[in-house]
């Protein structure tokens, strides 16, 4: 489904060659993901400022990757006590946290970031509870749950590796989390669900539908950048944050082996487009929610009719996040040069607007050829070719002009030619030959634009996540002993 929009579209153009493969490690350093579950990682090698469309002849190329992991959620659960420290937990008692705090007593920073949420359970089965949490979401007695995806940290301000949970932290890329909460959510399927995101095997009151086992799933990923200089046989930076490989790169050729300002200036203000418009941690941010998911499009009511992979559909959740966060990042770049995106304020240097330049994107309400300018070339090359020619060139012209007159051919040809233009305009007549020439050009759909693109609206949602009430209450749990 996701390959087919890059092909179909003119302006995302198409996709590079994604190469996928499955790690061996956790990418973290806890002990955080779960267990007989390989990582996978996904990466664009070797793209080119023309590959995010525009036309710029950079030595300079951009290698973009991400790996993710099923994480166990156990590991930042929160619990709350009763006054007569009742351990047994109740309905918004409890809270999943990503981030140091709550969990590291040494650790006061101010700095604002949210990181978690309230759960209603402990989010079972797992050390701390033998009760299937999906049943408890899945119950029809109790108030309709949340089905929703969420993207964690949220508003983090500096760098998160420092506000981050330890056994999460990474120096070389930034780390995010993508939290599912089933809700009450109906699997129609006849087997099991083995999927670690969307773990399902436990029947809902002996009918043939399967409910999830949790009340939230996680996925932990690291997005990183890598810079190489005139090609990847060349050197390169290593992975690391997109902010951290450009101040690299620019410190290792600078002025070692180039002394060109133009270049440094197009790394310092226009690579940055390049690796924040097509982050995957931006654009899932940019449209959170569960239409993020390709198991949304099978979703029917409370009812997943069914999914595509019942064992690894995580994979096939990722691979999606990371080609259409390409694909919108080239969207993005033309919503910015169109200037219809996002507002900017201030005075931006001249480095930054010329981006506005450099850009190919196909224009459906263009055609490609500047007709202008092609008959004013055939125009004075005629003249010339006529001019020097001069009397041998108007007698052979008068001699095949003769010719063609008399012929029948010709004759019918010339009426076709007035009828033809007596029935269409200028206009109607480029449409045809537009549609019939050999090199038309093929009509093609744009990449929709995302529904949250405005960042006071995604402004908006962060707050409502977290009620002061909601903030006050999270406030006072605790990690749950084993």
């Amino acid at each position: 489904m996701f390959s087919s929009c890059s092909q179909e579209s003119g302006i995302v153009g198409s996709t590079p060659q994604l190469h996928l493969s499955r790690e061996e490690e956790c990418p973290f350093p806890g002990d955080v993901c779960q267990d007989r579950v390989q990582p996978v990682r996904l990466e664009y090698v070797g793209l080119s400022p023309r590959d995010y469309g525009v036309n710029l002849g950079s030595q300079v190329l951009v290698d973009h990757g991400v790996v993710c992991a099923p994480l166990k959620i156990d590991q930042f659960l929160l619990v709350g006590r009763t006054r007569n420290n009742d351990p047994e937990p109740w309905l918004n008692k409890m809270g999943v946290w990503f981030g140091r705090k709550f969990h590291d007593p040494s650790f006061n920073d101010t700095r604002i970031g949210i990181y978690g949420t309230l759960l209603a359970t402990l989010n079972g089965p797992n050390r701390y509870s033998s009760e299937y949490s999906g049943n408890y979401m899945a119950s029809y007695s109790r108030q309709q749950p949340a089905y929703d995806l969420n993207i964690f940290p949220i508003g983090v301000q500096g760098k998160e590796s420092e506000t981050i949970h330890p056994s999460l932290q990474r120096d070389d890329g930034a780390v995010f989390i993508t939290m599912l909460q089933a809700g009450r959510s109906l699997y129609e399927t006849s087997v099991p669900i083995e999927d670690p995101f969307y773990a399902a095997h436990k029947k809902y009151d002996g009918m043939e539908v399967y409910i999830p086992d949790y009340e939230a799933t996680a996925l932990g990923c690291v997005e990183q950048y890598r810079l190489c200089w005139n090609s990847r046989t060349s050197f390169c930076t290593n992975w690391a944050s997109p902010e951290d490989a450009i101040g690299k790169l620019i410190a290792l050729v600078y002025p070692n082996l180039t002394t060109d300002k133009e270049l440094i200036l197009g790394l310092g203000f226009v690579y940055p487009f390049f690796t924040t418009m097509a982050s995957v941690d931006r654009y899932l941010h940019q449209r959170t929610g569960t239409q993020m998911l390709i198991s949304s499009l099978f979703r029917a009511g409370d009812v997943v009719l069914d999914l595509k992979d019942h064992k690894e559909q995580w994979i096939s959740e990722v691979k999606a996040w990371f080609i259409t966060a390409f694909l919108n990042g080239r969207y993005s770049l033309l919503q910015t040069v169109r200037r219809t995106g996002s507002k900017r304020t201030g005075n931006e240097p001249e480095h930054m607007l010329k981006l506005c330049r450099m850009v190919l994107f196909q224009n459906n309400d263009y055609i490609n050829i500047n007709f202008i300018s092609l008959l004013a070339c055939i125009s004075v090359l005629l003249l010339i070719c006529a001019l020097s020619c001069a009397g041998a060139f108007a007698e052979v012209c008068s001699k095949v002009w003769k010719a063609l007159s008399q012929s029948t051919y010709a004759k019918k040809l010339r009426d076709q030619v007035v009828g033809l233009y007596q029935a269409y305009n200028f206009h109607v007549l480029l449409l045809f030959l537009d549609a019939h020439l050999p090199f038309r050009r093929q009509r093609q759909t744009r990449f929709p634009q995302s529904l949250f693109w405005n960042r006071n609206r995604r402004w908006q949602f962060d707050q409502r996540l977290f009620p002061s009430s909601d903030w006050i209450r999270l406030r006072t749990l605790q990690p749950p002993s084993s």
